[in-house]
């Protein structure tokens, strides 16, 4: 090809690539227009293949390239036989000058490489050009300042990439904190979810919630608050592993994924090592805080096979954990870390003398007037104090659930009797499988009772838990809904439920607000009871109030008491 005719062609190029100037970096990412002005002026030059190779912070480098047909897959950098030299470096022939091992200039028969250095920002960068053949001759005067104005303007682009890299890490970043948020937990969870399931593997969600940290807040500000945030931030951080990820939802509340799941007892030692760690003292402006929380853990694909399954199944796991405060942690499946005494007999001699029930007042939220009570079992084992999980899977291992459920009823039933003439309450008793012997054997007697299953029991068995709310019904009792959230239950199912009473949570979590609203007025549109239960801090009591809820049982009202304690607290405050 003649000179002018060269000549010609470049500035044909040059002055469609003015036009990219003049739009300014809009429209496609500035790596697609890279990649196109590459591929433009592979045609304007006549060479074989292209790349844009960009050295970050780490030392690392980053390419993007435009390559003859059939090679657009290659991922190799050209190496760094360039690097290192501030001007321009032409290997005229790779056959003799030690660069045709590459991997690329193998893959390509690449006979000539250039090496046009730039600096885009405080970045060191290289354009790099191959020949199928070997040149004679150094580039021309046209083509130097051809490339010269093709660094700058690459310059530009990677420029502009960087600041939409830097945008879209705030996006993905807590600015509080620095870890990632929960946009970029999702995404991430959602990832590690497709792995799973391609690598047929196991993975866990860890959610984590700080407990009373809102009193924290409101007795020490919210500067010492933020610090307190922050350290625990770093924690969770030191006590995971590379491929772990940890992230804040919002709040106090943070999360931690763990992909490759071996068991349940490996978790229980993450879950352990996070909460001595998140136990530490923090002290902050001469104010010594002494944080504690709650993790609730799920597990894919025993627990749910989507992120918004994983997500709310380890939050109901954390509020168990929270609720029961023996643990501070829970699985959301029926399964405990702790050993289960497989010896005990749950005869009624071993449990009049090693249970004991605790009652935990719900209140009317318009008076605060005592209506109701939910009994509360606690195993004193002769070596400690078990928690509920680990007598309710002794029970479910020897059979004996339902015969636990009937001894627990008849106690409440001789409780109820004794403070007849002291408060005329409901006693709710959580029951673990439908029972139609304990509603023979309560009989008549049993109508102040309240019969409360949670709703991932119904979930489980629907047209189980229907005819047994009708058996209720028919002997007088009252049955209810524990945990209710109306994730999985239909209309129809609730409509044939029929339940006398729901328990909705109101938890910290703002952005759950609008749909607790809406299934209190969805409950109410059934005739529904709504207790707010698990209620904590003073905000969720007046946000539960304001948004129409019948009563309210939680620490914030009154904590679980013994028998004694209970009944003289109930004779407070009749008097």
């Amino acid at each position: 090809m003649s000179d002018a005719l060269e000549i010609e062609r470049l500035h044909q190029h040059m002055v469609r690539l003015h036009a990219v100037v003049e739009m300014g970096v809009i429209g496609e990412p500035p790596e697609e227009q890279a990649r196109r002005i590459l591929s433009d002026s592979r045609t304007a030059l006549d060479f074989d293949y292209a790349e844009l190779t960009q050295q970050c912070a780490s030392g690392e480098y980053v390419r993007v390239c435009a390559v003859g047909e059939g090679a657009e897959r290659l991922e190799d950098t050209l190496g760094t036989a360039g690097f290192g030299r501030e001007r321009p470096h032409m290997v005229f022939d790779t056959l003799h000058d030690g660069l045709s091992h590459h991997h690329v200039v193998a893959a390509l028969g690449l006979r000539s490489v250039l090496f046009w250095p730039f600096m885009a920002g405080e970045k060191r960068c290289m354009l790099a050009f191959g020949w199928l053949h070997p040149r004679a001759h150094f580039v021309s005067e046209d083509e130097i300042r051809y490339l010269d104005f093709l660094a700058a303007l690459v310059s530009r682009l990677l420029d502009a990439l960087e600041g939409q890299r830097r945008i879209a890490h705030r996006a993905d970043t807590d600015l509080l904190t620095g870890i990632p948020n929960r946009a970029a937990v999702l995404d991430h969870l959602e990832r590690e979810i497709s792995a799973a399931q391609r690598e047929d593997v196991h993975l866990a969600l860890l959610y984590i919630d700080l407990n009373n940290f809102k009193q924290l807040n409101d007795q020490h500000g919210h500067a010492i608050g933020d610090a307190a945030l922050q350290a625990i931030a770093q924690r969770i951080k030191s006590v995971l592993r590379k491929h772990e990820l940890c992230g804040r939802f919002g709040g106090d509340e943070f999360c931690v994924i763990v992909p490759m799941v071996h068991s349940d007892e490996d978790l229980a030692i993450i879950a352990r090592r996070l909460l001595d760690s998140l136990g530490e003292a923090i002290t902050y402006d001469h104010v010594t805080l002494h944080p504690s929380a709650s993790i609730g853990i799920a597990t894919y694909p025993r627990d749910g096979t989507s992120a918004a399954e994983l997500l709310a199944h380890a939050d109901r796991a954390m509020y168990r954990a929270k609720r029961e405060r023996t643990a501070a942690y829970a699985f959301y499946a029926e399964q405990t870390a702790t050993t289960v005494d497989r010896a005990i007999t749950f005869d009624r001699a071993t449990f009049r003398s090693q249970f004991i029930m605790c009652y935990q007042p719900i209140v009317s939220a318009r008076s605060g007037r005592p209506i109701a009570a939910e009994v509360l079992p606690r195993w004193l084992h002769p070596e400690g104090m078990r928690s509920p999980q680990a007598f309710l899977q002794a029970a479910q291992q020897q059979g004996v659930l339902r015969e636990l459920d009937m001894m627990i009823a008849r106690v409440a039933l001789e409780k109820a009797d004794e403070l007849r003439n002291v408060a005329d309450l409901a006693y709710h008793v959580n029951v673990s499988e439908p029972n139609e012997a304990l509603i023979e054997a309560i009989g008549k007697s049993g109508s102040m009772l309240a019969i409360e299953v949670t709703e991932q029991q119904i979930t489980a068995e629907a047209s189980r838990y229907v005819a047994f709310a009708g058996a209720c019904r028919s002997r007088g009792l009252r049955f209810g809904i524990a945990d209710f959230a109306s994730d999985h239950l239909s209309l129809s199912v609730l409509a044939d439920l029929r339940p006398d009473f729901v328990k909705i949570r109101a938890g910290a979590k703002e952005a759950k607000r609008d749909s607790l609203s809406v299934l209190i007025d969805q409950a109410h549109h059934l005739s529904c009871t709504v207790i707010g239960e698990s209620v904590e801090t003073s905000s969720e009591r007046q946000w539960l109030i304001a948004n129409g809820v019948d009563a309210l049982q939680g620490f914030e009202i009154c904590s679980p008491l013994a028998e004694q304690d209970f009944s003289a607290w109930l004779r407070r405050y009749r008097t």
